[in-house]
């Protein structure tokens, strides 16, 4: 039906724009929340127009995950669907789905629910939180525009009773019963996953970035945190690793919460210029030099500032950019690079990995507390509690 050929057109263009918006919603999301350091969207305005603000009450999340991943699956499933309505008829298509013949249907039975959830969301926002989202409220828009898209030239009741009917058709064919099944299996596992890990609560994930004004980098050399510490935490790193980059900044969080702990850090480049278990060549090329730097910055009483620095950037780290951080840190940049390719501290990196392997390091980041070793990233709740159960103690609230 050509109305129909019509209608599915303008949803694939409604799904992608809201895709895009979704998705931008969620880039929001994680800057507000995980990245403290990072400039405010465009769309905080002021006090009450601000999109900021609302992605970091706990209503932007629902069931621990963001509610713009829901719209982002929402918006996908339109754009299947609707795709699905312009080949329906195709002999390729038509074979695997022969119970499955009225896409719009089923786009306006899930875009109800999406236009209940986006009107709740809309009261909570004005009466309870008293702030506004400018990209929410878009998104509420193309929401209603699915709807009325989805719904038009047929009954709104017509359309529930073709989207149960074909559903229960589909659902008595063994085939699309198991896929059925394997998905909200998979989606209970990820729930599970996601809440006990606590990945999208900053206030409990290990994807929480310090904030380097918010906490306070007090170290002596190498060891950050206590002077005389119960419990030291040695950390090995490579500064092009992603998740040392979090690690950093859960170590700098940790010393700042617990009294009696320390952190020392140890570079472990995986890197084959000074990791001999690594070829030549391969591995995370210029790390052992970016640690050379990190290491001539001691001298000079800038470590843990440095480190900082060079985590922070290490998605685009070059020895011109690493030369810069240092100019902006206020370091003797001169002597910073004659010290970094001395051959004398090259070789001691080259040792210090070499021990490293002998304990039994072998990737990055690892932890190693007394004589247990923990391979890999671990949440901030679990190495706080850690820490704790070693002797740390929760620093008194003023």
């Amino acid at each position: 039906m050509k109305r129909n050929r019509i209608l599915a057109y303008l949803l694939i263009i409604l799904a992608i724009t809201g895709i895009l918006f979704a998705g931008e919603l969620t880039i929001v999301y994680y800057n507000a929340n995980f990245a403290p350091d990072s400039s405010p969207s465009f769309c905080v305005v002021d006090e009450t127009i601000n999109c900021d603000d609302v992605a970091r009450v706990p209503e932007s999340r629902f069931l621990g995950i963001p509610n713009s991943l829901y719209g982002i699956l929402f918006y996908l499933f339109v754009l299947v669907f609707a795709i699905l309505e312009l080949f329906k008829d195709k002999p390729f298509v038509k074979k695997y789905t022969q119970t499955l013949q009225n896409p719009i249907s089923y786009i306006f039975c899930i875009s109800s629910a999406a236009l209940v959830v986006s009107l709740f969301l809309a009261f909570i926002s004005h009466y309870v939180i008293h702030k506004i989202c400018i990209l929410c409220f878009v998104t509420y828009f193309i929401n209603l525009l699915i709807f009325f898209v989805a719904k038009f030239g047929i009954n709104m009741f017509e359309h529930f009773k073709i989207g149960f009917k074909d559903l229960f058709a589909t659902l008595k064919q063994p085939l699309y019963l198991i896929l059925t099944s394997i998905v909200v299996i998979i989606g209970i596992v990820f729930l599970f996953v996601v809440n006990k890990y606590q990945f999208f609560n900053p206030d409990k994930s290990f994807m929480y970035l310090a904030n380097q004004e918010k906490y306070i980098l007090k170290y002596k050399g190498d060891m950050l945190g206590d002077e005389h510490p119960k419990v030291i935490i040695h950390e090995y790193t490579d500064f092009q690793c992603p998740f040392c980059a979090m690690s950093n900044s859960m170590m700098i969080r940790l010393v700042n919460e617990l009294d009696d702990v320390a952190v020392v850090h140890h570079d472990f480049p995986l890197d084959g210029t000074c990791n001999p278990k690594i070829e030549k060549g391969h591995g995370h090329q210029n790390s052992c030099l970016y640690s050379c730097y990190s290491l001539a910055s001691k001298k000079q009483g800038k470590y843990w500032d440095f480190n900082s620095l060079l985590f922070k950037n290490n998605k685009d780290l070059s020895e011109k950019k690493v030369l810069k951080l240092a100019q902006e840190l206020g370091l003797d940049v001169e002597k910073l690079k004659i010290d970094a390719h001395n051959p004398e501290l090259n070789k001691k990196l080259t040792d210090e990995v070499i021990i490293a392997q002998k304990r039994g390091i072998d990737a990055t980041p690892t932890y190693r507390i007394g004589m247990k070793i923990h391979r890999g990233l671990i949440s901030y709740p679990e190495l706080r509690q850690m820490a704790i159960s070693a002797g740390a103690k929760p620093k008194a609230v003023k």
